[in-house]
């Protein structure tokens, strides 16, 4: 299938950007085929009026348990985390918390033009359930996965390998 995405781009190269007040963005079969100067003769209509269309970003790491404490770091990590990181964290074993934070991270990731991310869930299964769960509902792909934990943190966030491993078995069972 072929689709085509007419209007002004703003398109990123080794140089800085290239702005293109009227691009042709030709798609074949959900993949990016070309990016040119729209022809003169084309009877492609305009797609984005007073729009100027930008890639997508991807965040190559990015940790979900930290959304609501994005910001607050001061000082040296191992008190950070200890007096802000861990408590937070520690709320994601409840599913609601979980899931409403789910929406605003993944709000927030779409609201800065992310459309990919290399995620870390908390330790708890079930947030990173809700992760997966969230991103494919917005439709942002994500690479994700449960943060790995057995020694130097709060018992609350800490689970046995064996524990762990199979919940990473029903995950990439199910997610991947």
């Amino acid at each position: 299938m072929i689709k085509h995405i007419r209007g002004a781009l703003l398109n990123p190269n080794a140089n800085g950007f290239t702005f293109h007040s009227d691009a042709l963005i030709t798609i074949v079969d959900g993949k990016i085929a070309s990016v040119t100067d729209t022809p003169a003769n084309t009877d492609i209509p305009v797609t984005h009026p007073e729009c100027i269309l930008l890639p997508g970003f991807t965040d190559s790491h990015i940790h979900f348990p930290q959304t609501k404490v994005c910001g607050s770091a001061s000082g040296p990590l191992l008190p950070w985390l200890e007096k802000t990181v861990f408590p937070e964290e520690s709320k994601f074993s409840s599913f609601e918390y979980a899931s409403h934070t789910a929406e605003i991270f993944c709000s927030n990731l779409i609201r800065h033009g992310v459309c990919s991310a290399a995620v870390y869930s908390s330790s708890h299964s079930t947030s990173t359930e809700v992760l997966f769960k969230n991103l494919q509902q917005v439709g942002l792909k994500g690479l994700a996965g449960m943060t790995l934990m057995n020694r130097n943190a709060p018992q609350e966030l800490l689970f046995d390998v064996g524990y762990v491993t199979e919940r990473l078995h029903q995950q990439i069972e199910k997610w991947h």
